[in-house]
């Protein structure tokens, strides 16, 4: 049974919706504002990744072409590129800058030794904000059911709507959906997986760039397994550039020599 009531775990951001406001309507706009973006080039973020129990200060660039390709550079709080991963449907190519290294390999592999959150179109649909992917046939479900946000709730639970089966196999199961105070975007979406005994927080910070166009400003995301927290990214994005032409060419200087373990930090 899909409920109405008050998200219960991170509350950051999340108030009183206004009253009366159909959970319809705004996941259906927010799919609309967002699903014109095919290219995105994020010119600057930073933040904090958490991965295999140690913790960096990021900074960086990223770059994403629709169903192609994702390239992203993570670099030290001085500005110095240590690594730049090249991310697209069936390959991960990551270039450390520090080791002179680099590693590439079929998706799969990558999936299976970082876990299938690493899956290329989990990713860009974060970025991108493409929330048909993210929320699947959520809308549907809700328009059968007739149910519409009151003045006291915050978040969508229950909703149990399965996404990314094709990508993950199992998939992951979509419990929660929580919506802005102004009761006008999505906020924050939680699930089951991806995996055995994990479960995926994701908060996102929305806006508008100086053209007016809806953009992520931020996004925090949590994965937990077994009450552990194993993984977290948080980042802030500052300056982007959307539908515009930059470079993607993948090229590995001669003095990088391959391995067949990953190097991120």
């Amino acid at each position: 049974m899909i409920g109405l009531m008050g998200c219960h775990s991170q509350k950051r951001g999340m108030g009183v919706p206004a009253r009366n406001v159909n959970a319809v309507d705004i996941l259906t706009t927010s799919r609309q504002n967002f699903e014109h973006i095919d290219r995105l080039w994020i010119k600057r973020y930073s933040g904090e990744l958490n991965f295999r129990e140690q913790t960096q200060k990021i900074k960086g660039h990223i770059r994403i072409v629709k169903d192609s390709i994702i390239i992203l550079t993570m670099g030290s709080s001085i500005g110095i590129e240590a690594a730049r991963m090249y991310l697209t449907t069936d390959s991960v190519t990551i270039i450390n800058r520090l080791s002179n290294t680099y590693y590439t390999e079929p998706a799969e592999k990558i999936k299976a030794e970082l876990g299938e959150f690493m899956d290329y179109y989990i990713i860009q649909d974060m970025l991108l904000l493409h929330y048909e992917g993210l929320t699947g046939g959520l809308e549907k479900k809700l328009k059968r059911s007739e149910l519409k946000m009151g003045n006291h709730t915050g978040c969508i639970q229950n909703v149990d709507e399965q996404v990314y089966q094709k990508q993950l196999g199992n998939g992951m199961l979509l419990k929660t959906v929580c919506f802005n105070d102004a009761g006008k975007a999505i906020k924050q979406l939680e699930f089951l997986g991806p995996g055995v005994q994990k479960y995926t927080s994701v908060i996102f910070e929305t806006g508008q760039d100086t053209s007016g166009i809806h953009i992520l400003k931020e996004l925090d995301i949590q994965v937990v397994e077994s009450d552990k927290k194993t993984t977290s990214l948080k980042i802030e994005i500052y300056r982007t550039n959307v539908n515009t032409i930059f470079p993607t060419k993948l090229s590995i200087g001669k003095k990088y020599t391959r391995v067949s373990r990953v190097q991120l930090l």
